[in-house]
């Protein structure tokens, strides 16, 4: 049995629901998307059901069917897998949306998501990740299995420093922020600290926020949290 495959059953134990095996299948087939991929598919450890992950996230009350939350996407939004009235595990992938906390069909099965299949989301629907803006699923299979961590990213990597950069002149653009020119690098390193060691996209988001907000760097910043981490998801679609 691969190190992979023992990792998602040990994964699928913990949360005490039955999963077909077809779908270990593709669990265990699944390739981590490239920086491209419509969706951030986060796989064991990052598994958590639908109750504690609403809880965590909106503070509110899961009353919906019992299902297992796959991962995030940037939006907020959970990708999601739904448990039957049997306890087991559905093929079917569905999209919980933040603003509502309405289950949306997503697609058939993970491996439909992913190849996107002709009645899953299109890219029209959700913007595309960076591979600053997701967890790999070798790290989390890695971590769940005891093994070494990741190499740490650099100090301050191009990457994400080009990504600071864009979402905060979109802002500057917006007017929701003003900056003078000698202050947007000290900024954008300011930023990237803050936000380098984020583990979500969601996380991301919160921290560059937060950051910007607290910064003495900006004259002022005109826009609510929630008008800023818009303008940022918007900036990085």
């Amino acid at each position: 049995m691969s190190p992979k495959r023992s990792a998602i059953l040990k994964a699928i134990e913990h949360l005490g629901v039955t999963v077909p095996e077809d779908l270990v299948d593709d669990l265990e087939a699944f390739a981590e998307p490239g920086p491209n991929s419509v969706w951030t598919i986060l796989l064991p450890p990052s598994w958590k059901t639908l109750e504690v992950a609403v809880q965590d996230d909106f503070e509110q009350a899961w009353d919906g069917p019992q299902g297992i939350v796959v991962g995030e996407h940037l939006t907020g939004d959970f990708v999601c897998m739904v448990v039957g009235p049997d306890g087991q595990l559905t093929s079917e992938v569905h999209l919980l949306r933040a603003e509502t906390l309405q289950l949306e069909h997503a697609a058939d099965d993970l491996a439909g998501l992913i190849a996107g299949e002709d009645n899953a989301l299109s890219e029209d629907d959700l913007p595309p990740m960076t591979e600053t803006e997701s967890v790999g699923l070798a790290a989390a299979l890695g971590r769940l299995l005891g093994g070494p961590e990741p190499e740490p990213e650099p100090e301050v990597s191009p990457a994400l420093a080009a990504s600071i950069g864009k979402a905060l002149d979109a802002l500057v653009l917006q007017e929701l922020v003003e900056l003078e020119p000698g202050q947007r690098q000290p900024l954008i390193d300011e930023l990237c600290a803050s936000t380098g060691e984020a583990r979500t996209p969601k996380a991301l988001v919160r921290k560059f926020v937060r950051c910007l907000v607290e910064s003495d760097h900006p004259e002022e910043v005109y826009g609510t949290d929630a008008e800023l981490e818009s303008a940022v998801r918007n900036a990085w679609s």
